[in-house]
């Protein structure tokens, strides 16, 4: 029985008949199968020797694994038309030729900062010209976005900017709300959160959130000269600035204001005022400041994370006798009070 014969093309490429001589100058064998991976995915082939060789600097490759006979390589935007060219042969490129990063043109970038920064000046321009009041809540970023002629992300960067500059404060689920401007009070004189802030021009607030009579500890014991366990009232307190909760006071009282504590409604404007009435003159206040991070509690009641940094500052509040009224400790949250020490004077600045 006669043997059928094959080609060499049939053979694939096996036997005498099959073997390839040397691929020709300029790109390899159409006839040559691509290599297989280990899981079956092709390989592109490997450039003949003496073929120009992709230099460094990161550069997308041409198809083909090749460089143009320009010898100026081609960066191409995730497979579409060639977007910008390196020219001088690797030397420091013009304007024109500059590289694409991620697809994107480097002048573009360019264009899209200072674009966020002339916004970001506008914004503040209005801001301080009373075009959008403290405490109110700005137009959204797509309102912004529409206004201005450009995108999301940059008023998002512009707003930031803001935000660094403490005129502006964002809100979960409440968008950007204008913070007003800095003002300051000294220590020198007994003043409370609400004559400080309504001095200032703001509305202060407060809400008593929880109540509660527990035993003394040797520190309270020891401060109010009483017992250890003897029961002493506690309470938080949320205080808010132009209706934006900035500050958890959390209080314990000495035993002998129990009754007038006990008084006290929830929605109390002023705990100073409250013991002025019933005869309780705080005099001076001594202050501890440190830095601390977040509680649940505190995250749920100001709206942050929880361990977010806060400003903490201890008093001790004091009549002009010197008996002790009140141990406290007050918890703001960043970007709302700032102290300030000059010259050895220490003042409390809303931001």
């Amino acid at each position: 029985m006669a043997r059928r014969s094959r080609s060499p093309g049939a053979l694939g490429g096996h036997g005498a008949a099959g073997r390839r001589g040397p691929e020709p100058h300029g790109g390899a064998d159409p006839r040559r199968p691509l290599r297989q991976g280990r899981r079956g995915r092709d390989r592109v082939p490997r450039p003949p020797r003496g073929a120009p060789r992709e230099p460094p600097g990161g550069l997308n490759r041409p198809p083909g694994g090749l460089i143009p006979p320009t010898g100026r390589p081609v960066v191409l935007r995730h497979g579409g038309p060639p977007a910008c060219v390196r020219e001088n042969g690797g030397h420091a490129p013009s304007a024109e030729s500059l590289p694409c990063v991620r697809g994107r043109d480097v002048t573009e970038g360019s264009r899209e900062s200072s674009r966020t920064a002339q916004i970001s000046a506008d914004l503040r321009r209005r801001i301080s010209e009373g075009g959008f009041a403290a405490g109110t809540r700005l137009p959204s970023e797509a309102m912004l976005s529409a206004e201005y002629g450009t995108t999301r992300s940059v008023i998002r960067g512009a707003l930031a900017r803001l935000a660094r500059l403490s005129l502006v404060v964002s809100r979960p689920r409440g968008g950007w709300i204008v913070q007003a401007a800095h003002q300051t009070q000294g220590f020198a004189r007994m003043q409370s959160f609400t004559e400080w802030a309504s001095e200032g021009g703001r509305v202060p607030g407060g809400a008593i959130t929880s109540r509660t009579v527990g035993p003394a500890d040797a520190r309270e014991a020891q401060q109010f000269r009483i017992r250890l366990g003897e029961p002493l009232h506690r309470f938080v307190r949320l205080r808010t600035l132009d209706g934006l909760p900035v500050m958890i006071e959390r209080s314990v009282w000495a035993p002998w204001v129990a009754e007038v504590i006990t008084l006290m409604p929830d929605d109390v404007r002023s705990t100073t005022v409250a013991l002025a009435e019933a005869g309780i003159r705080v005099a001076s206040t001594n202050h501890r400041i440190e830095a601390a991070a977040a509680t649940t509690e505190d995250a749920a009641l100001l709206g942050v994370r929880r361990s977010s940094p806060l400003l903490q500052v201890g008093r001790t509040t004091t009549t002009r006798e010197g008996r002790l009224v009140e141990l406290g400790v007050d918890r703001y949250r960043a970007g709302a009070i700032a102290f300030e020490i000059e010259a050895g004077q220490t003042v409390r600045t809303a931001l």
